[in-house]
């Protein structure tokens, strides 16, 4: 099984091949399944997987919108026809803007489930 590392605060994180797929079967699963699709959607309905896939220490709420925002365009690209996906982008670049305050609030609460997980299971662990 492969491995990437991200370091942060001194603390290192193994991002195994699981969590990293679970997350793309989760954008892959959304893409397929709604018929009314847009990040703002995705992040509503997915919001436990993004949680759990969240696997490193953050703080910042606009490198995480940004990292699973290129995930979503990226892989939409992928499922859609050319058409829906112009229609889509377009939507994303203008909800990102309308939305801003909102998404911040967003993934502030993603930011602290996510560390607080992780905790929780990292104190289990020194616990066993």
């Amino acid at each position: 099984m492969s491995s990437t590392f991200g370091c942060t605060s001194g603390r290192i994180y193994s991002i195994s091949e699981r969590v990293y797929n679970d997350g793309y079967k989760g954008l892959n699963d959304y893409l397929n399944q709604h018929t009314t699709k847009s990040f703002w959607s995705f992040l509503f309905h997915c919001r436990d997987m993004i949680i759990d896939t969240t696997t490193s220490a953050t703080s910042n709420w606009k490198d995480l919108n940004n990292a699973w925002n290129t995930r979503f365009i990226n892989k939409a690209q992928t499922l859609l026809n050319p058409e829906e996906f112009k229609i889509l982008k377009d939507k994303g670049n203008s909800d990102q803007e309308r939305y801003a305050k909102n998404l911040e609030v967003c993934w502030d609460k993603v930011i602290h489930e996510s560390n607080l997980k992780r905790d929780i299971l990292e104190y289990k662990q020194e616990k066993e």
